[in-house]
This record gives structure tokens, sequence and C-alpha cells, in this order.
């Protein structure tokens, strides 16, 4: 059987096995991409699983959606607790977990808020979690011809469905066409932004390196990156609008961060070496530090609360059975 089939998901307030967990063929997300979602991940502690982060991921879920005008049917707090139990129900250590908000069955009508009027309780919510495969590839990456969606088109700071046809299609040439696991994305100005998924750092000399905010979703591993690094009293400039050719030119490493990836090296920039062309110094510190943060084997100052445990109090069967 299909470990997947085997595996419960959230769908408003009740458990539903993988293979029946279905969306409305008239659903407004899937004709017209206005969904929110997360990605999330959950690891294995010697005091039980652990989700990194959860309340900032269930904050961005709630702004994204509120962006575009869906009116959530949960409290954070609700979506918080249907993360953990769902989790807890699947017995899931070292997983992902993919919250999403959908519009489920509604006429062919673009405006979206009459649409909520009109349907009352078609906004949906969906929690799936699973095992996580760990990446173990040679991050080589080439710059796409697909750019970042401009920030006069879209919230780019919002996590929605619609946009991330611009990342499916940069990792889809550079897979399929440069034959490298991943892309790197431009903005409208033309200077590097981030990979379809990922954020983007490079490091010249002892100093690291981002994009601003404002062309890019600005990602919560960004963020602990940016964190741990100044903890390691590296100097960071998290304003740094570069040129790919400043990339290639003048880093001596570059790194992805993302939920998904975590901080991962990236060796290779259309087919040129980064640095030495392997794992530097500085991306080896803060991989290793970021590796013991999301675990609570590391503590930043402020960030006492990023870590939540999941709760070892019903069974399986037993809250399956009070969702139906």
């Amino acid at each position: 059987m299909n470990q997947q089939n085997t595996l419960q998901v959230w769908v408003n307030e009740k458990y539903v096995p993988y293979n029946q967990a279905t969306v409305p063929i008239r659903s407004h997300t899937l004709h017209y991409g206005t969904g929110a979602f997360e990605g999330i991940r959950s690891y294995e502690t010697p005091l039980g699983t652990a989700v990194f982060r959860l309340n900032d991921h269930v904050n961005r879920l709630f702004y994204s959606a509120e962006s575009i005008g869906i009116q959530m049917p949960y409290t954070r707090e609700d979506v918080a607790k249907a993360i953990l139990d769902t989790l807890q129900v699947n017995r899931i250590g070292n997983g992902y977990i993919r919250p999403i908000v959908f519009v489920g069955d509604v006429l062919y009508h673009l405006n979206l808020a009459k649409n909520q009027r009109d349907n009352p309780g078609s906004v949906n919510l969906a929690i799936i979690v699973g095992p996580f495969n760990y990446f173990d590839v040679d991050m080589k990456v080439h710059v796409s011809r697909w750019r970042r969606i401009p920030p006069d088109c879209v919230p780019v700071e919002a996590k929605l469905t619609g946009p991330y046809v611009t990342s499916t299609l940069a990792a889809t040439e550079a897979g399929e066409f440069y034959r490298v696991p991943e892309a790197l994305q431009l903005d409208i100005n033309g200077n590097v932004a981030e990979g379809p998924g990922e954020n983007l750092f490079i490091v010249s000399g002892r100093k690291l390196k981002t994009p601003p905010r404002g062309f890019i979703l600005p990602g919560l591993t960004r963020d602990a990156v940016i964190q741990l690094a100044k903890f390691r009293g590296i100097e960071v400039d998290d304003q740094h609008h570069f040129t790919i050719d400043e990339v290639m030119n003048t880093a001596d490493e570059a790194l992805f961060s993302g939920t998904a990836i975590e901080v991962y090296p990236i060796i290779g920039i259309n087919r040129k070496p980064v640095g030495k062309g392997e794992m530097g110094e500085i991306t080896a510190l803060l991989q290793r530090d970021y590796a013991q943060l999301v675990r609570g084997q590391l503590m930043l100052p402020g960030a006492e609360e990023w870590v939540s445990f999941v709760p070892k109090t019903a069974t399986l069967d037993e809250k399956v059975q009070a969702s139906l």
C-alpha cells in the first residue's frame, strides 16, 4: 500500500484518509489560483517532536489569505493546535507540514469577495503531513528567464498559490533544460531575487549579503539565518541589491535558505563554480547552527518560543473518532 494512503488529512476539523481528501471541481482556487499555503517542518528531538516557528508560519498563512480577501474561518490558535494534533495523529517525527487555504465549490465568478458572500462556508482549510526526505544533491543553479512577479502585481510577501506558477516554470526549466537541481530568479529590475522556493545569500569576505524585502518572499528561515549570523558576529547586509554578475564574480560562498531546504550550499551558478566549488566556512557554520536551532539545542536571544512540541495526550484512534 502507498504510505501516503495511510495518512490522515485534517480537513475542516475532521480527519480524512489521504486518498479521500478531495477538492471540489469548481474550486475558485483550482481555477484562479486564489489560495494560501505554508510549508512547515517538524523534527525529532530528545524531548519529542518539535515544530519550528509554528506561530510565525500560522501568522503568515493568515496574512497571505487576508492579503487577497480570503476570510479565514478559524483562529490562529485553532490552526496551530490542528497542526500539532495532525502530526500526533499520524505519528510523524521528522516531517513536512502543508496547511492550505482554498475556496471551494463556487460559481465561475472572478470576484472573490462576491463568491464568499454568495457562498457562506466556501473557505476551506486542509492540513497535510508526511515524512520528509532531505535534499542530497550538489546544488548547482542556473539563472532562469522566468522572473519573480513584481510587487505591483500581487502581494509579494504573501505565500499564494497562483504566483507559484513562475516558480514551477523556473524550476522545470532548470531541471529539464539546464539539467541542474534549481534555478535563480531575477526581479523586475534585473537584480537577483531568489530561488523558486528559497531565499539566496552570498558571502563576500566575511560579510553575508541577501536581497532586501520588497521583491522577494521574506522567508522565516531567511530571518533565522540573519539572526544566527549576527549571533556569531558575522556582518549582515540584508538590503543588498546585486546583479548576477556580482553573484558569480565576487561571491566566495552562496547558499539557499528555506523551510524545506534549510541551509544549503550552492556550489555552481551557470556552470561556473562559486568560490572553491564546495561548501564554505560560513555556510557550514550556519548550516550546523540552524540544525541545532530547529531542534531546540541552540537558543537565540528573543527566539525562545520558536520551537513548539507536539503534545502527547490522546491516542490516534481517540482523535480520529472524535473528529467524525
